[in-house]
């Protein structure tokens, strides 16, 4: 008969397979794990952790970029009513690199001829784009080389293993083809690991910024072609635009 006293209560399971985990015998046994992985392993270790370094900057750079389609909105009816303040107090609301552009357009809409307000328009609004694409294409290497070099060291690992098997010759043990094998399939796993993730987060990137160029592109054009309206309307007789250029 088993002592009550000495018995473990069930509520304590949960802390003692957390003991089991934190146990010198498993830290063992994960760093005998990183070691049967060879130098590929921990090459694969190093790029995983670069990566998500690149990825946490990107989300922290990607956040509030995207404008809100009201507060455009909110643009385009001040330019409608003609009314130039409200125009660039609306535009100066708008998140992300598009309200800046549009506000700088309709402060300098007086002032310079709106073919070159395009211009630096367009000029402006790659830039910021090229800002958001950064460091992109050093993911993309990533997800590319990740499978890569886990099959390169499966590759290795495979041939040690038979080279093992075939020194051993008539004394082969089959277990030591299995843990050689087993040891070799290791780096294809840690390479699918970190390529299958990075691969994922470079697509979501690369679609926030395709989304948010395109939001630029028919937002500036939009502006430019109510712009072209009220020049329009100024040079047949009408009154302008912007009062303070008049």
């Amino acid at each position: 008969m088993s002592d009550p006293l000495s018995s473990t209560p069930p509520e304590s399971a949960p802390l003692e397979t957390a003991r089991a985990a934190a146990s010198p015998e498993a830290v063992s046994s994960l760093l005998d794990m990183a070691g049967a992985g060879g130098p590929v392993l921990y090459l694969l270790a190093a790029l995983s952790v670069a990566a998500l370094g690149v990825m946490l900057a990107k989300l922290v750079q990607m956040r509030g970029v995207a404008p809100s389609r009201k507060s455009i909105q909110q643009v385009f009816r001040a330019v409608e009513a003609g009314e130039a303040d409200e125009g660039v107090k609306a535009a100066g609301k708008i998140k992300g690199p598009l309200g800046p552009i549009m506000k700088s357009v309709l402060e300098e809409a007086g002032s310079l001829p709106l073919a070159l307000l395009r211009e630096k328009a367009q000029l402006k609004a790659e830039a910021a784009l090229e800002v958001l694409r950064s460091h992109l294409r050093f993911l993309e290497v990533i997800a590319m080389l990740a499978p890569l070099l886990g099959l390169l060291g499966t590759v290795l690992g495979m041939i040690d293993a038979f080279h093992a098997l075939a020194s051993a010759a008539g004394r082969a043990d089959p277990t030591q083809l299995s843990g050689g094998i087993w040891e070799a399939l290791l780096t294809t796993a840690a390479g699918l690991g970190v390529a299958i993730p990075v691969t994922a987060a470079v697509n979501w990137f690369d679609r926030r910024g395709e989304r948010l160029a395109h939001v630029m592109e028919q937002s500036l054009t939009h502006l430019f072609l109510q712009l072209e309206l009220k020049e329009q309307a100024r040079h047949g007789g009408e009154r302008g635009f912007l009062k303070a250029a008049d």
